[in-house]
């Protein structure tokens, strides 16, 4: 009986990858020898500075405090940096977000309100309250097959990393691209532009045993992900 089973999933397995262009037992040889990539570089196509924008209006409501504070804009940074891709242009090189003009800074945070639709708030909402099996079962039987499909396809692919439960600090929550792919025995490695890790390329593990979860080689806790599939393309940011 666990035979048959065996032999019906490989089956269904291989009719399923034609989509990717090969059988299942092919292409899952052909990801393990060579991992599929796009052309999206994060040392290239990715920013050089951290994802770590100090809050100015803080200075002058705290004036007698000697912190600093701090806030992010992930999304807008993968959402501004796709669009760079896509049109071939290079992104300014800012290495320090303080270096950064304030225009520039307007237009990645137009961008992180692009990203942080009401769907996709939605979703992370939901996905704050569920279970967190179900959620893992849900990235890796709905999220990473269009994943590795848009991969195949040279489409480098924003998700949003679920790490806050419900009554945690939502801003946990995290927004990558993925950028590349490798699968072994049911596991998977992807790669990343990661904007809390300028000019590394991070790798995030998903192991399909349910008690294993997903990994992030820099650390970081990760429960479940999904496609953000508010992503449209904009013109770049032109200097005036």
């Amino acid at each position: 009986m666990m035979m048959n089973w065996i032999v019906d999933t490989t089956t269904f397995l291989n009719k399923l990858c034609y989509i990717f262009g090969q059988p299942y037992t092919q292409y899952r040889q052909l990801t393990k020898e060579r991992p599929m990539k796009t052309t999206f570089l994060a040392n290239k196509h990715g920013y050089q500075f951290p994802n770590r924008f100090e809050l100015d209006w803080m200075k002058e409501v705290f004036k007698k405090s000697k912190n600093k504070y701090f806030y992010g804009l992930c999304g807008g940074m993968c959402f501004s940096a796709l669009d760079h891709f896509y049109e071939n242009t290079p992104l300014p090189p800012y290495t320090d977000p303080e270096e950064i003009p304030q225009n520039y800074v307007n237009y990645l945070w137009s961008r992180q309100l692009n990203s942080t639709s009401l769907k996709q708030l939605s979703k992370l909402f939901i996905s704050a309250a569920q279970n967190k099996q179900l959620l893992l079962d849900k990235t890796i039987k709905h999220e990473i097959p269009l994943i590795i499909s848009r991969i195949n396809r040279n489409i480098p692919v924003p998700i949003i990393i679920c790490r806050s439960r419900l009554l945690e600090n939502p801003t946990d929550n995290h927004q990558i691209i993925l950028t590349g792919c490798r699968v072994d025995e049911g596991n998977y490695s992807f790669y990343c532009f990661d904007p809390n890790h300028p000019g590394l390329e991070p790798t995030i593990q998903v192991s399909t045993d349910l008690n294993k979860g997903i990994t992030q080689n820099t650390g970081e806790k990760i429960i479940a992900f999904f496609i953000n599939s508010s992503y449209q393309h904009k013109r770049i940011f032109q200097k005036t």
